[in-house]
């Protein structure tokens, strides 16, 4: 997993290797994708294109929310993945991942980079409370997930 800062964007490439030249100047620049958040649910499309995709996070909520991205592994559900306790054992059902935050009201400073992979399932979760005695927000709705074309 190879993860790129840089002052305006927050990358993270998904794929464990490249061979050759890199899949986005093949390409051309990355698809746009902006996930929505509000409390306490996500909105996506159902449906993306493989490929580098770049990410970014808006927060239409009145609490700070994130947007974990995350790949499941082959035969993991969203299901399983919001029944398994956070930790070490969730984790175990993910490939990779990224992270952006937003405050209320406003859109992420940053962007997410991932090179997406045709066939596989991608979750979005918010797993941030509003205060420690709280539940998360994904036991109030907040996850959704996305196919690859």
């Amino acid at each position: 997993m190879t993860i790129l800062f840089t002052h305006r964007v927050l990358a993270l490439l998904l794929t464990v290797a490249v061979v050759g030249e890199s899949t986005t100047a093949r390409s051309g620049s990355p698809h746009q994708v902006t996930v929505v958040g509000t409390d306490y649910a996500f909105a996506v499309a159902p449906t993306l294109e493989h490929g580098p995709t770049a990410f970014s996070f808006e927060n239409q909520g009145r609490v700070r929310h994130e947007m974990n991205l995350v790949r499941l592994k082959p035969g993991v559900t969203l299901d399983s993945l919001l029944h398994t306790p956070p930790g070490p054992a969730r984790r175990a059902l993910v490939e990779g991942g990224g992270l952006l935050l937003a405050e209320p009201g406003e859109l992420s400073p940053y962007q997410l980079l991932a090179d997406l992979n045709e066939g596989r399932t991608y979750a979005v979760v918010c797993n941030l409370q509003d205060a420690p005695d709280k539940p998360p927000h994904t036991q109030l709705g907040m996850f959704a997930s996305f196919e690859v074309r």
